[in-house]
């Protein structure tokens, strides 16, 4: 890393709206993880510490996304070439020269 790079990291991270987007994104793991304790201790609650019940949390919170993977994959892999999504590729210093 060059001594320009790190300079424009360093200004890229004093920019209030990437301090901003830092801290939500902060706040939005602590309350996933508050979330997923409570549903824990619910669940041990009402299932008297049944360690089987307490492993499908798990299972029941990421079947879905395992499952709908699946058909949306299938779905864009049929889909016309010309109405297929474009990837979006570009470099850190297109995006700090666009704020």
């Amino acid at each position: 890393m060059t001594a320009n790079q790190s300079a424009s990291a360093s200004t890229l991270l004093s920019n209030r709206f990437v301090q901003a987007i830092f801290i939500s994104t902060l706040f939005l793991q602590i309350g996933i993880w508050v979330r997923n304790i409570a549903i824990l201790l619910f669940v041990k609650k009402m299932t008297n510490d049944d360690t089987f019940s307490v492993s499908l949390i798990s299972v029941v919170e990421f079947a879905p996304i395992f499952v709908f993977s699946f058909i949306g994959g299938r779905s864009q892999t049929n889909g016309r070439s010309k109405t297929r999504s474009r990837s979006f590729h570009c470099t850190l210093s297109q995006v700090y020269s666009s704020l």
